[in-house]
This record gives C-alpha cells, structure tokens and sequence, in this order.
C-alpha cells in the first residue's frame, strides 16, 4: 500500500487544529461526566464522541448532559466496532484529528492533550512502558503479556514500539480514513493491534508518547489474549 502522504500534523496543518475525542463505555457513570466535561475544555478538542455499548446505568444520560454525542450501540458491543462508528461520526463532522480514550479513569487525558500541537506524525501511541511512562498498580502478568507482544510486533513489522495495545491514541483523521477502508477481524484488544498494523502498513509516521496508566477492571481472558498473540504474528 501506498505510503500516506500529507499529515495533518505537518507544517501545512491548517489552523486552528479541530479534534473529537472517541471514547467507548460500558456502565461508566461514575466517571463519564467528568471526562467528557475535561475534554470538551481542551482548546483543540471541538467534539466528544461517545459509543455506548448498552450501558444499563445512566452513562449515556451523563455522558449527554455533559455535552457529548452519544451514539447508541447494541449491549455488549466490542471495543473495535463501537469505536470505528465513533471515528466515522468524527470525520462527518470534519475533524481534523482523533483521539481515543477509555472512560473509566485509566488515561488522563493530560497525558496527550498538551501534546496535540506538536505532534508530527500520522499516529500518536500513549506508552504504558516507554521509559518515563506509570504504570499503577504493578501486574506483572500484564507488563510480561504487553512486552512480549511488543517484542513479536516488532518483529513481525520492523518497528520499535513499546506498547501495540494501548488505547490511548491520537489520529490524524487522513490516517483514520485510511484504516475504515481495510477490513478487521479482531474485536477487542486484538482489534488496538491490527490497527496499528494496519497503519504501519500504510506507512503511515507512527510516534509513542509516555503516559500515566492506572490500571481499573480488566476485560482481558484468554479467548481475548489469544486474539491479541494472533494478531501481533499476522
């Protein structure tokens, strides 16, 4: 594939930047409010985009009143496709840039945030690993499984990377239109994988940034880990 060219992060980027944030949620009430009213105080960020994925509380309530856009997903839909309906809403309305985010408090959107006006390059990656990156609490088991997918990615993909699952990311949105155009077959942490494979293959300018990571609930089990091993040696 042909190697993109022209990213919005260039010199030529037009001015000022225009960015929606993309955030999936399951029964994040707790949290949802508070985030979506951060970002929207972000001086880049024009939009909050929310895929809920049937949420029984009143996430999707919150998430409204606190001025996002809540697109209504079926219960229980994964991570890839809620998301990939979130990145169409935000190139509808002519964003310039994505960002994606969990809702239940593991990113701080600092850690990016403050980034988006130097950024150079088609994808930005927030690190849990990199050095100068937290990550809290420790887990050695999830710091042993990212390490080893990291190794096997770069392998596979001659690259240097220090975390392919993250789900922390910023997008230009000539990159995100790109990768709605391939197909995916991953649904949930293998999907964070294939997409960063796929824009490695469009040769697309991928940087890693450090971030703070706190750790919340995990939604990873082996049928999900083995998604991710297939699809870091794909």
């Amino acid at each position: 594939m042909s190697k993109i060219t022209g990213t919005l992060f260039s010199d030529e980027s037009p001015s000022p930047i225009k960015a929606a944030a993309c955030i999936t949620t399951l029964n994040e009430e707790k949290t949802i409010s508070a985030l979506v009213a951060k970002l929207l105080k972000a001086p880049s960020i024009d939009r909050v985009i929310v895929a809920d994925a049937g949420s029984t509380d009143r996430t999707a309530l919150r998430a409204h009143d606190a001025g996002a856009a809540v697109l209504p997903m079926k219960r229980g839909t994964p991570i890839g496709p809620a998301l990939m309906a979130a990145w169409r809403k935000a190139l509808d309305a002519d964003c310039d840039m994505i960002i994606q985010l969990d809702a239940g408090g593991s990113h701080d959107p600092d850690d990016l945030l403050w980034k988006l006006d130097v950024c150079d390059g088609d994808m930005t990656v927030g690190s849990r690993f990199m050095p100068g990156a937290v990550s809290t609490p420790f887990n050695f088991h999830r710091r042993w499984a990212s390490w080893a997918f990291a190794k096997l990615f770069n392998l596979r993909n001659a690259t240097n990377l220090t975390d392919v699952s993250s789900g922390f990311r910023i997008f230009s949105a000539l990159l995100v239109q790109e990768l709605l155009k391939m197909n995916y077959r991953a649904k949930m942490h293998g999907w964070q994988i294939e997409v960063l494979r796929n824009a490695v293959r469009l040769g697309a300018r991928i940087d890693e940034v450090p971030i703070t990571y706190h750790a919340g609930r995990s939604s990873l089990k082996w049928h999900i880990a083995l998604e991710g091993l297939r699809e870091v040696l794909s």
